[in-house]
């Protein structure tokens, strides 16, 4: 391989290749210079996309939004007040039922007391009625000891003393015991004739009492609480 010899070099200074290279394709430098145009129109392009938005689309986007806050906050008090109306109607509901049970709870209790009232009465009529059917049996006891003791006060002979004693004490005990059962005897002499108290058995004149009176009395009456056992038969004055 054959030497380079200094005189083969290149006679140019470094300064002069330098300047070559820097004036070599002047094509060239005007690609660069378009391609400097070109990204700066797309920087300027993309910059006018990223640029702060309008005053107008600002405020068409506070307007929308507080549309939707509107129509948001609008929803939910008329759900609120659906559900108030509802509860409303469901208390009213409730109540009217509890009126009604209360209203039944009353009649019920009403007529169970007047249940009990009809039944006790019932019960009671039922057993005056038997007390009644007894006493009126001892009554006709009670009018034999009578006429025997009329018999005897009638009689030319007078009984033994002691006899009659003990009669009239049966007797008494006789008036204790329908006493304690609230058995009385009608008074009827001297008092105004009464249908439901008296039995004429005729009448009379007589200046003793007054007309229309009972002047005189045949046979007892007797009454147990309002109820009539019997009434008394008496005669009455013209």
């Amino acid at each position: 391989m054959p030497e380079k010899h200094p005189e083969d070099q290149d006679p140019r200074t470094e300064s002069d290749q330098r300047s070559e290279v820097g004036t070599e394709r002047p094509g060239g430098d005007r690609e660069a210079s378009e391609m400097t145009a070109d990204q700066g129109s797309a920087g300027a392009t993309m910059g006018d996309h990223t640029s702060t938005p309008k005053a107008s689309d600002v405020a068409e986007l506070e307007d929308s939004l507080e549309v939707l806050k509107e129509m948001s906050s609008g929803s939910g008090e008329e759900d609120s007040v659906s559900r108030e109306t509802q509860l409303q109607a469901q208390l009213e509901r409730i109540q009217a039922e509890a009126d009604t049970n209360k209203d039944k709870w009353l009649r019920s209790m009403a007529e169970l007391d007047n249940f009990r009232k009809r039944s006790h009465q019932h019960l009671e009529s039922s057993l005056n009625l038997a007390r009644a059917d007894v006493l009126k049996q001892v009554l006709e006891v009670l009018d034999n000891f009578e006429r025997a003791m009329e018999a005897w006060d009638q009689a030319e002979t007078s009984p033994d003393e002691n006899f009659v004693k003990g009669v009239r004490l049966i007797q008494d005990q006789l008036l204790r015991v329908l006493r304690e059962n609230r058995v009385e005897k009608i008074e009827s002499i001297g008092e105004a004739f009464d249908p439901n108290l008296h039995e004429a058995v005729s009448q009379i004149e007589t200046d003793e009492v007054q007309s229309q009176h009972v002047a005189r009395v045949i046979k007892e009456g007797y009454r147990f609480h309002k109820t009539v056992l019997r009434p008394a038969l008496v005669v009455v004055a013209r």
